[in-house]
This record gives structure tokens, sequence and C-alpha cells, in this order.
């Protein structure tokens, strides 16, 4: 499988989960202080299987809606020193708007774009 392919699936699993906060009504901040609660160390990170139990409780994400490779993609995109610690302050950051925003401002710029060479 290309870039392209991988970073098109991520894309997709991205608005995926982003539609399921949303429909959960969970926004960063309360997504943050769910990890917290697993968050023994204090440091940013939870362990693999509490990252899980966040996005089954907090996300009402189960197993059966995350596929085994998303949940692998997931791990290993946000466990960079591969210690089975997830960090979760880069994963909320990555599924919520903030970090969507630079997309969305280019898109709105092309569409302006468009709009002007009319």
């Amino acid at each position: 499988q290309g870039d392209g392919e991988g970073a098109k699936m991520e894309a997709e699993l991205q608005a995926r989960m982003a539609r399921a906060a949303y429909k959960a009504r969970v926004d960063a901040k309360l997504l943050i202080n769910e990890f917290k609660g697993y968050d023994a160390a204090k440091d940013g990170s939870v362990k693999a299987k509490d990252f899980k139990r966040v996005l089954e409780d907090t996300l009402d994400m189960s197993t059966e809606d995350l596929s085994k490779s998303e949940l692998k993609g997931l791990v290993r995109r946000f466990d960079p020193a591969e210690n089975d610690q997830i960090d979760y302050v880069l994963f909320t950051n990555w599924l919520t708007v903030e970090d969507q925003l630079p997309a969305v401002e280019k898109r709105v710029a092309r569409c302006l774009q468009a709009l002007q060479d009319r």
C-alpha cells in the first residue's frame, strides 16, 4: 500500500473518529480529562489498553467500530517511543478541529480564489 493510500485511510479514520467525538459531544478538554484519569505517571501518556478503554467509554467507539489494523495503526502513530504508552495529547490534537485548521484554511483559500477567478 502506497503512502497516498495510507494517508487516505488515516484521513478517513480521523474523520470517522472526529464525527464520533462530535456525536458524543466530546471536546479536547473533556477528552484530555478522561485520559488524565488513566495517566498514573502524569506524563501525558497512557497504556494502550487504557487508550482503547477511553475510546470505548468516551467516544463510544468499540473494537467493533475500529478494525484491528486501525487500532494497531493508532497505537503505532501515537506511541512514538514504542513502549506501550500512548501520547494522548498528540492524539487529542490529531482528533480535534484545532489540528485540522491549516487544511480547512487551505480549502477556504482555494474556494475564495475560485470565486475571484469567475
